[in-house]
């Protein structure tokens, strides 16, 4: 993950060398003989920020990247600034390398922040900031990108699983299914998620609303599954996922996950059918 971003800054380095060698910038204006030290900085910030973000853990203040984000916006003005020097001093040669090494930074940036954003969760650590204990027993979701073709496999997990999380089409979006015991009375299901260790509670009303699925009495256990042709409730349609927002990709905790039964009547209380503990990565925002 790291090896990549850097990989970038290097190339950028040598872009930069190449198009503004010391014999060139001898005779020009002072802003353009220092727009390499412009992109120098502004790539070190870059890389300062992927470090706080990677390796600074949860507890870093977020005034530091808040700084090294002015910081990058001063040296973007700067980089502008001397393109528009180039320009009014008819340096054309000049201002096409600066306008050339300036859209790379741009789709640099636009790079770099992507992988910010994967790496552990730029802005969150939550994961990292919630272990998963060494002595916990968890289970892991289901892979079901190649859909449900593998429906029987599937239904067996569910069956000895109860309540069986899939991975969805993103990492930290998920789809549930749950095997419920014998019910008398028609209502819904629900899950509810926690942070295994201090009872976080997860995206509270978000996955509440996403994964309620309707059912009906029955004498024998029965699968219930998020479709992508769910039907609406309350004239809005279900989301075909629930997206867990806490944490990011690759950043893993335990999450409880619950699932609770709503009997049909408002004054009904919902009860707790099942809990399993399961292995979760949030959604990278």
């Amino acid at each position: 993950m790291i090896v990549i971003p850097f990989t970038f800054f290097i190339i950028a380095l040598i872009f930069i060398l190449w198009a503004f060698r010391v014999r060139q910038l001898s005779n020009n204006h002072k802003l353009i003989r220092l727009f390499p030290v412009w992109v120098g900085l502004y790539a070190a910030c870059l890389g300062g920020m992927f470090w706080v973000a990677t390796q600074g853990g949860y507890g870093v203040p977020k005034n530091i990247l808040i700084g090294l984000m002015c910081a990058c916006v001063v040296l973007a003005l700067m980089m502008i600034l001397t393109f528009i020097v180039a320009l009014v001093n008819k340096q054309y040669k000049n201002a096409i390398h600066i306008g050339t090494i300036g859209i790379l930074i741009f789709f640099m940036s636009c790079i770099w922040s992507v992988f910010v954003g994967m790496a552990n969760g730029a802005f969150d650590h939550f994961g990292r900031s919630h272990p998963i204990p060494a002595d916990m027993q968890y289970l892991e979701p289901a892979d079901c990108s190649n859909g449900y073709r593998l429906e029987q496999r599937i239904d067996s997990l569910t069956i000895e699983r109860g309540i069986l999380l899939l991975d969805d089409a993103q990492w930290g979006m998920y789809k549930y299914q749950a095997c419920v015991p014998p019910m008398s009375d028609s209502g819904y299901i629900y899950l509810k998620l926690y942070e295994a260790t201090t009872d976080f509670p997860l995206s509270e009303g978000n996955i509440k609303y996403n994964t309620r699925l309707d059912i009906s009495p029955s004498d024998s256990a029965k699968i219930y599954k998020m479709r992508d042709d769910r039907p609406e409730v309350f004239g809005r349609s279900h989301g075909h996922y629930f997206t867990i927002y806490e944490g990011s990709w690759g950043d893993y905790y335990a999450a409880r996950v619950e699932l609770w039964f709503q009997p049909v009547g408002e004054t009904r209380e919902p009860q707790l059918l099942m809990t399993r503990i399961y292995k979760v990565q949030g959604w990278s925002r």
